[in-house]
């Protein structure tokens, strides 16, 4: 049955292709969370949208970095393979810093937005908002020595998977002020001294969050990295003369996915594939 539908798709998007001419960008996450991104992109360039929700493999910030792998250079092989697509974007900060050498030309990550939080601070203290494997590991250390940053600026990660899972569990639209008691949890002894007043939204998850976070933490600026994807991927494939459609699969139950973004506000066709 997956081997049908596989060449179904192929053939679909092979006829899509000859008549269609326009950006065609793929994006996916393990869940909803690079969702996010697609507002911004947008907002910047017309193009056609792929978005592939890995809900089987959620979530990738507690996977090790072999597995991650695997899943990762799967998916992008995946998606080139059924959709041909201009570009894809791998819309999750965790392996787009674990794993550098899966970007080129054609695949774009999402990186936390520090040139620009170090521009915006005015106190020199900027958080980055990740996930449980990025705020642990030797990989962000990395990357934050390749940025450069201007001398007196300080960094400070922070493992916010447990609002990352929420956001994925819908619990934010559902219980609202559970995700507040959440939120002033995992991060008030973060930010709510050693004078923090720039966070970066480092996992695509949380641009769900801010407004929350910005009424717990009025002191706070909330930077979300989607602003520089859109126009990253703006720079690389252009733009179309009309606005092209966004089309939505999942690897998991479709059915449920197609239920979270409903109670997001989005009505939108889930369609089930494996890649």
């Amino acid at each position: 049955m997956q081997e049908r539908q596989k060449k179904a798709w192929v053939l679909y998007t092979n006829v899509y292709n000859s008549l269609v001419i326009m950006p065609r960008i793929a994006i996916f996450d393990s869940g909803l969370g690079s969702l996010s991104v697609i507002g911004p992109l947008r907002r910047t360039l017309r193009s056609e949208i792929i978005y592939y929700a890995d809900t089987d493999s959620f979530p990738y910030g507690t996977k090790t970095r072999a597995e991650l792998g695997r899943i990762i250079t799967g998916t992008i092989a995946g998606l080139r393979r059924l959709f041909k697509p201009d570009l894809v974007i791998v819309g999750s900060n965790t392996p787009s810093l674990l794993l550098p050498e899966i970007l080129d030309d054609r695949t774009l990550g999402v990186h936390p937005p520090l040139s620009r939080a170090a521009g915006m601070t005015g106190t020199g203290n900027v958080a980055v908002l990740t996930t449980e494997s990025v705020a642990a590991g030797p990989e962000l250390r990395r990357y934050i020595e390749g940025c450069r940053l201007p001398e007196g600026i300080s960094v400070l990660p922070v493992n916010c998977s447990p609002l990352i899972r929420l956001v994925e569990s819908g619990g934010f639209v559902l219980d609202a002020p559970r995700c507040r008691r959440e939120i002033s949890r995992v991060l008030a002894d973060r930010l709510g001294q050693g004078g923090i007043d720039t966070a970066t939204l480092s996992s695509t998850h949380l641009p769900f969050l801010r407004g929350m976070m910005e009424a717990e933490f009025p002191d706070v600026r909330f930077l979300d990295p989607a602003d520089d994807v859109a126009r990253q991927a703006g720079a690389r494939v252009g733009s179309a003369q009309t606005q092209g459609p966004l089309r939505i699969f999942a690897s998991g139950d479709a059915g449920a996915f197609s239920r979270k973004l409903a109670a997001l506000g989005m009505d939108c066709r889930v369609d089930p594939i494996a890649l």
